[in-house]
């Protein structure tokens, strides 16, 4: 369901620099471009089946992954903020039931491209 292979689309391999580099909020790191962009598929197929659970059943297939939809599924993206020159963070807010969470990517761009994502979770 949804569009699980959003990050291989080509608008979002070239947001990351080949030697991309991503940090996870467990401590797991990805390299290189590919790698970053499997990752990145994973998690969003990993969201889509969680809010699919209990949302209204399975999203109709090859729909364009939709912001407003994902919020009304419970999932709020806050408007990227720039911590310094290069350095964006953006919070992602969670909500699934009783269920709270909230995490953080932050992204050090060169050249204009993301050289570097680290993922918090915030408690």
């Amino acid at each position: 369901g949804g569009n699980s292979q959003w990050a291989s689309d080509a608008r979002v391999v070239d947001c990351f620099h080949e030697d991309a580099r991503m940090m996870t909020h467990d401590g797991q790191m990805y390299y290189g471009r590919l790698g970053l962009i499997k990752r990145l598929n994973r998690g969003m197929e990993r969201l889509l089946k969680m809010l699919g659970e209990h949302g209204k059943g399975k999203l109709p297939k090859n729909q364009k992954l939709d912001l407003a939809k994902l919020q009304e599924m419970g999932l709020e993206c806050l408007e990227p903020v720039q911590t310094e020159e290069g350095t964006w963070r953006v919070v992602f807010n969670m909500k699934k039931g009783v269920l709270k969470y909230s995490f953080e990517d932050e992204f050090v761009m060169e050249e204009g491209t993301i050289r570097k994502l680290t993922r918090r979770m915030i408690k």
